[in-house]
């Protein structure tokens, strides 16, 4: 049974989270839990992408306790996932039969594991109850940051596109943190680049506000991961109380170093090998001047605050 404090790691879509939470999962005591609360393939009971979770005691906030407890206590169903292998060989199917998905399987076998009592929970989706987390499960929690460039240059390549009205439906959400951002937009008529510079927005200035408000909480940029990786990781080691072996530093270098793909491969969205510092220029390959002009335009006020320097513009 896990025993320490959980970690959650958390920023927009495509700032980097797997890779991150893949890297600090490498302690052989960590259960490594991936998306919990992503609507399509997370746990079951999950009834709304980016849930705002608040301290108000309402009926969501109790259902999600129960939820999250379940989580942390090993017992959790997660959902099929919708684009699954349509006809696997039969081993698959027989895996699918008696646990539904390898991300059910392992989850149970890590949690029944008495080697690990540390839960790592990866999530963007659980950007806004990221706070929630932090303070009623006691959750060391890591924000990454990435350039909405950088980001937004990610969502294009993939096609990826999101519902603002996950956000703007959510009354609590709007008129503590959002109605700033989204209040009085036409989502329907957003051009893409608009769409994505706004989710991006508004992702970061909810965790900018908890950031702020918990000083306990972690921030790390995407960009310094990528030009300093084995620093920024050390210190975050060091920050969760986890141990940076002389294999977690060669498995890091391994996924780091200069000479691997700069890039992922067309249509794969996790790539974890990495030249790090070569894919930070990416972006630039992909974003058009008018588009950067909207990211610019939207993002700027909050992102300067993090990415002041022109080099990025």
């Amino acid at each position: 049974m896990a025993t320490a404090s959980p970690i959650l790691v958390t920023g927009a879509p495509r700032s980097g989270t797997t890779f991150l939470g893949r890297m600090l999962s490498l302690p052989r005591n960590i259960i490594y839990v991936y998306e919990p609360f992503n609507l399509e393939i997370g746990i079951e009971g999950v009834d709304r992408a980016f849930v705002y979770l608040d301290d108000t005691g309402g009926l969501r906030s109790k259902k999600y306790d129960a939820l999250i407890t379940e989580l942390l206590a090993g017992r959790s169903k997660f959902k099929i996932n919708p684009w699954r292998e349509a006809n696997p060989p039969l081993t698959k199917r027989l895996g699918r039969r008696l646990f539904q998905s390898g991300a059910q399987l392992q989850y149970r076998l890590d949690a029944a594991n008495p080697l690990k009592n540390r839960y790592l929970i990866k999530d963007p989706m659980a950007t806004f109850a990221a706070q929630y987390l932090h303070r009623n499960f006691g959750m060391q929690t890591v924000v990454i940051m990435r350039h909405p460039a950088s980001t937004i240059a990610s969502y294009k390549r993939l096609g990826w596109r999101y519902n603002l009205h996950e956000l703007t439906d959510q009354p609590k959400l709007m008129e503590r943190y959002l109605e700033p951002v989204l209040g009085g937009l036409n989502i329907e008529k957003l051009k893409p680049i608009e769409e994505w510079s706004y989710l991006w927005l508004a992702c970061y200035t909810v965790l900018d506000a908890y950031l702020k408000q918990n000083p306990n909480m972690i921030m790390i940029r995407h960009e310094d991961l990528s030009l300093m990786p084995m620093r920024s990781f050390e210190r975050l080691y060091d920050q969760l109380g986890l141990p940076f072996t002389a294999k977690i530093r060669e498995h890091i270098d391994n996924h780091t170093r200069a000479g691997n793909p700069a890039g992922a491969p067309v249509g794969v969205a996790h790539a974890l090998r990495r030249d790090s510092a070569r894919n930070l220029e990416l972006w630039r390959g992909i974003i058009e001047p008018d588009e950067l002009a909207e990211i610019i335009r939207i993002t700027k006020p909050l992102a300067h605050t993090y990415y002041p320097s022109a080099h990025w513009w």
